[in-house]
């Protein structure tokens, strides 16, 4: 069970809390608003197979953006990229900024795919 199913299911709770949530849905399947409308329903089963196929992008996303965390920053270009591959304006960002790597796009891009995400083809032109 998820943090969140615990939280909707005894408190009613209607938010997620802050995150670059672009990297868990796209504008076509808006997997966490129907995750938590399922958790809402008492549909608990469904709701977690939307949970678990985000498995895999929420790890990521733990893995590399909570470091970030701990020293007071975020990589606000890994969300900027995030939002652009789900059809937003990414843009350039004032430096100084953090870097992106090309093996952190593939990755996000790939395991943005794998959990049902529908991202853009063409290459980032920021």
């Amino acid at each position: 069970m998820s943090f969140h199913s615990l939280f909707v299911n005894r408190y009613g709770m209607q938010w997620a809390g802050a995150a670059p949530y672009e990297f868990f849905q796209d504008t076509e399947n808006r997997q966490l608003v129907t995750c938590f409308q399922l958790l809402r329903a008492g549909k608990l089963k469904e709701a977690m197979n939307i949970y678990w196929r985000l498995t895999p992008i929420r790890i990521f996303w733990l893995e590399s953006i909570m470091p970030m965390v701990t020293l007071g920053s975020y990589n606000f270009k890994m969300f900027k990229y995030a939002q652009w591959l789900v059809g937003g304006a990414g843009g350039d960002e004032r430096f100084p900024c953090m870097r992106l790597y090309e093996h952190d796009k593939e990755a996000i891009k790939h395991l943005m795919r794998a959990s049902g995400i529908k991202v853009r083809d063409d290459e980032y032109p920021y």
